[in-house]
This record gives C-alpha cells, structure tokens and sequence, in this order.
C-alpha cells in the first residue's frame, strides 16, 4: 500500500454541525471541502431513517450553523456568500430547495450561530457591536491604543468590540435589534418558552479580563433591556438550556474557585434554588475533547445540554473516547454510544439522537445514536480516506500510562517511534488518529500517543497531579511511556522522536532539554518561556491560574523552574520549529527566543513561519500550507529518525 500523500489534503472533507428537524426525520448538517486554497461549506440534508443525502446550498462560500425554525418548514444559517471579503450574514432557506434569502448582517463583522424563537417568529444571534474599545483620536484616522485590560486580543485578532445580543424578525431583509450593551460579552443564547426572555452567558465585572469565567444572565427580548443575574457558580456557569416547561435551566459549571482544569466541567439544573449537580458521581467531564483534525474545526461548537423528555443529553469524554450520555434528572447517568467513539456535534429532537461522530479510525459521519449502538447515515464525510488503509489501534497500558499505539497493519518488531504529547494539558488523545498520523504509519513508524497525568477522561486526581508541577509527573509519564516501548522491543532506541503541538510543543520542548533519548525534535507553537508567555499569549494570565501558575507576581519562579528554555544548553538534537505567525496563544515573540538560543549555541534547528495562520494551523491553515507542513515533517523524520 502506498504512502499517504500530503496533497490528500486537497481531498478532505470534514462533517460538522448537524441539526435534527422537530419532527427527529430529516438531518441538516455542514460539509467542508477544499476548493483551490480555500475551503468552503455547504448545506445537506438525509433522512433520518437513512437514503440518499443531498445538498442544500452549493456555492464558492462557507455556510455554517443551520437551525431548524419549530415548525420544520424553514432552516436559517450563516452564510458568508457575497464576495472573498463578505462577512457572515443571516440566512433562510427552505429545506425543500430554493434560493436562500438573507435577513440580515451585524454591524462589525460576521454574525454568530442563528437561535429561533419558540413561535417562529424570531431568530436570536450574538454579534460584534458598539464603538471601538481601544482606540483614541477621529474615528477615520485612529490615534492609538488605550489599554486597561488584557483581553484586547484573541487567537482570533484584536478584540476590537464587543460581542451582543442581537434578535431579528424571521423575514428577508428584517432589521436587527441590538439587546444588550455594555462593558462585557454575550455568548451562547437559549430562548424561554415563554419567548419574551433569552438566557446567555457572560462574565461581568472589573477584572472579567484577569478571570473570564462566566454566570448565566438573563434579559428582555427587546431594545435597552437590562440584564439580571439567573445563575452562577463557584467556577464558570455557561451553555444554558430552558426545560420545554421553562421551569428549569440546564448548564454547564465548575463549582471550584477559579475554575481550574481540575474542576472538570459537570451538567448542572436549576430551578430558582441551589444548583444541582447531575454528574458529580461520575468524575467524567462533560465535554468534547477530541484532538484529531479527521473533525471540523472550523465548524461545530460544544452543544449546550440537550432536553428529552425528563432527561438530558451531553457528551461525556471516558478515556479518550467521546460519548453520548443520557443524564435523568433523577436516577443514573448512562451512555448512549458507546465503542471507539469520537464526536464533535449532538442533537436532539422527535426523541431522537444524531451525531457527527467516528467509531473507527476513518473521518466522522453524520450518525444516528440508537439502544447503545451508533447507525451511519452518511458516507461521504469518510470516504476521501477510505481507500487507503488504516493505521491500527491499540489502547495499551505503558507501564500506568494510559496511551493509544498506531502502528502498520502487520507490524513486527522494532521500528522508529514518534511520541505525541497532545495539547491543553487538560485534552486527550483518542482511537481516531489525525492526519499525520495516517501518514507517519503508513511510512512504517509507529506513533505512541499518551494521555498523560493532566487528561481528561480519567477523573479528577489525573489532572489535579500536574497543577502547578509542569515538568513533574507530566515528564515523568511521557518518558515511562517511551521506556515501556523500547522495552516491549516496539521502538528502536536509536530512532525516537518526539513531536506536539501547544502542550505539546511546551512538552517536546521540555523533552529535547531534559533527556538524551530523542533523534529528533518537532515543537509546533510551543512554548520557551513560561514567564514571557505569561504575558505575550492573549489567554496567558487566565490560563496560567487553571493551571496553577498565576498571578505572576506570585509565581514567577515556578513558571521559570517550567520553561524549556532554562535548559536550553542541553537541547543537542535536531529541532524543526513550526509556527503560525498570527498565533497568539503561543505566539512567536516567545518560541523565536528558543530559536535564537539554538543558534547561539550552533545546534541544529531551523523555524519554519506560515504567515497568517493561527494556533491550531495543522487543521485549519489554508490548504497549500496544511500541505508544506506534514511535508516538511515527513522530510525532517526521514532524515533524522527514518522509519
């Protein structure tokens, strides 16, 4: 079988958001494709009970977040259809066929995912909005920054205005109302059923920049409404969901101080008391943690909880794998999937469950959730890959480290290794392998995917044991793990290498510093500087607190003991450094000051900048760079640790 290709690439099609009718029998949902060095997304639909899927939208555009109205008869989405600079606008379409009619822009930019109201008569979305936050001097010719907080910038780019509340007639060319205003962002929209009230949330107050974690608000549908506090917790508060009888609201929370990672994420219910806890017993997060860019990342956002009856629905990550769980509101969570699963999108409606989720090693599917099983209902989101041949899954215990093995089918013996610390800490690596792993397995090496202590998927004490101890147990676990595999004679001690992204950046970086058994360093918008990073990455200083290194003044020291950089003098072999130059959660100004330290000390290293592109650039850089990436990889492997 021949090696896979970069230029596969070009290929790839990715399923994103799905959105299940009222009646639970006709899925809606995105699919992205590349086109030259673009990519774009179209709408689709496929029945439920399964049959043909047939496109929606069709176009040189991106369509985006569909939304059926409650009555089924129309489907609004965001489209950015208009031109190569046309920003999102809001969109309507019948799923029967016709052209889309566009009800609305936003002010600044793009609009955001479209939430109908209860009778149909009013879509709800969040938007930039108001005058610009920084700036001083005529507005056409802008003198300079203000800056009093941190949060100017995202990994998005500047920061320029705040995000609102918007609602709109659901009608073509209907004229937007702006909700709220104010010092603060609107995120994550639900409608009452009573349809006069939208609950959202929002972290307000002074240092909402130094602590962005938010509660739950709620306002008026209406012009100049002022928003009240519903809900909040000791750590974060977000993704509210209304009950069909509007008496209880489901959410999202940590109940830890601060938030940090250890606190994972639960669904909670309120009622106009204390909140409560649905999944507390379980130790499980609810949430996504996917790594594999095989998903859309540029499509689908974590689903608020999901209303069935007397119950809800969420996914819960176990060891690595996505699930779709069922949570009553009294009685016992249990998961509806169930396998080598990974999702990224759930829906609810008609009693019925679908998602975009994969059970094996090829690219997710649109997918029924049905009795514990999963039923494909398309085939096209896989089917770029499918000709070739998988890498083969192993979960395997390396001496306590949880981790999962992709090797050649067939494999025997020793081979080289590629150790892949993910990224977060606080992610974990799955049974669905990315893109390079594809093709780093189908060369003939083995790649060793970890999930270290500070997972998730393996309860609370996983994660807590690295707060505040980067290069502890976290190093300690990633070096058992390549231990375990030369001793269990898989890997050739002479042929080692390791190779993250973010965290795992920071980690391939720490590695090269602290350890001799590498052939070979690739770190992708790491980290060198715990201390500088701090303060250069835009998430830097409420990051750096769920992990247990903040404020700085407090901790300065030990955000040194963990910088890479400190032993740089040790780093003797061979480095490729990947960097997006528009990154700023791991930005250049920090990891260029490993590259300089490299040179000065005449090691082997050499940065490779892709301008423009943003952190998570092996999934969403365009698509010629996606490609001079893996092939630059695959070049610097060959070289250094030949498979």
């Amino acid at each position: 079988m021949p090696a896979l290709s970069p230029e596969i690439i070009r290929r790839q099609a990715a399923v994103g958001a799905v959105a299940l009718s009222p009646d639970g029998t006709t899925v809606a949902y995105t699919r992205r494709t590349v086109a030259g060095d673009r990519y774009r997304s179209d709408l689709w639909l496929v029945p439920y009970r399964g049959g043909r899927s047939r496109p929606l939208t069709t176009g040189a555009w991106s369509d985006s977040a569909p939304a059926w109205s409650p009555d089924g008869e129309v489907i609004a989405f965001a489209s950015d259809r208009g031109g190569e600079d046309a920003r999102a606008a809001l969109y309507l379409i019948r799923p029967d066929g016709g052209e889309a009619q566009r009800v609305c822009g936003a002010p600044h930019g793009g609009v955001g995912a479209p939430v109908w109201s209860p009778d149909g008569r009013r879509i709800a979305f969040t938007a930039e909005a108001g005058p610009a936050r920084f700036w001083t001097g005529d507005p056409g010719r802008r003198t300079a920054r203000v800056i009093r907080t941190v949060d100017w910038r995202s990994d998005d780019g500047e920061r320029e205005y705040r995000t609102h509340l918007f609602v709109v007639a659901a009608r073509p060319g209907a004229r937007p109302v702006q909700v709220t205003k104010g010092d603060f962002d609107v995120a994550e929209p639900a409608w009452h059923p009573d349809g006069r009230r939208i609950a959202f949330a929002a972290r307000m107050g002074a240092d909402a920049d130094l602590d962005p974690k938010p509660r739950i608000y709620s306002v008026r549908a209406a012009a100049g409404a002022r928003p009240r506090e519903l809900v909040g917790l000791g750590g974060l508060a977000h993704l509210p969901s209304w009950s069909p009888d509007g008496r209880t609201l489901a959410f999202l929370g940590t109940d830890v101080a601060g938030a940090p990672d250890h606190a994972e994420v639960e669904l909670f219910i309120w009622d106009g008391g204390e909140p409560r806890s649905l999944t507390a017993a379980l130790d499980l997060p609810v949430t996504i943690a996917f790594g594999s860019d095989l998903h859309d990342w540029m499509g689908p956002e974590m689903p608020a909880p999901a209303w069935d009856g007397a119950a809800l629905v969420v996914p819960i990550n176990r060891r690595g794998r996505d699930e779709v769980w069922r949570v009553p509101l009294d009685g016992d969570p249990a998961p509806l999937s169930s396998g080598e699963t990974t999702l990224s999108a759930v829906a609810v409606a008609g009693g019925r469950v679908v998602a975009t989720l994969t059970d094996d090693a090829y690219p997710p599917e649109v997918c029924a959730v049905e009795d514990g099983r999963v039923r494909r209902l398309t085939r096209h989101g896989g089917a770029w890959l499918r000709r070739h041949r998988a890498p083969t899954v192993r979960e395997v215990d390396a001496d306590g480290v949880p981790a999962f093995l992709f090797e050649p089918a067939g494999a025997n013996g020793r081979s080289a290794l590629v150790l892949t610390p993910h990224g977060g800490p606080y992610g974990a690596h799955a049974p669905t392998p990315e893109l390079d792993t594809w093709a780093l397995v189908s060369r003939g090496y083995r790649v060793l995917a970890p999930n270290i202590r500070g997972s998730c998927g393996y309860g609370r004490d996983w994660v807590e044991a690295i707060q505040g101890k980067w290069g502890g147990p976290d190093a300690d676990d990633l070096m058992t793990s390549v231990k375990w595999a030369v001793r269990r004679r898989l890997a050739d001690p002479r042929r080692i290498a390791v190779m993250g992204l973010s965290y795992g950046g920071w980690a391939a970086n720490w590695l090269a510093g602290t350890s001799d058994r590498f052939a070979c360093v690739i770190s992708e918008n790491g980290v060198a500087s715990m201390v500088s990073a701090h303060a250069v990455s835009a998430i830097g200083p409420s990051y750096d607190r769920d992990i247990g290194y903040g404020p700085i003044h407090e901790h300065q020291d030990a955000l040194a003991a963990s910088s890479p950089i400190r032993h740089v003098e040790r780093m003797t072999a061979p480095m490729l450094m990947l960097q997006g130059e528009a990154d700023r959660v791991c930005p250049l100004d920090d990891n260029w000051q490993l590259f300089v330290a490299l040179r000065e000390l005449g090691r082997d290293v050499e940065m490779v900048l892709y301008p423009d592109e943003h952190h998570v650039m092996m999934a969403t850089a365009r698509p010629d760079r996606r490609i001079d990436r893996l092939e630059r990889v695959i070049a610097f492997l060959a070289k250094h640790c030949p498979p």
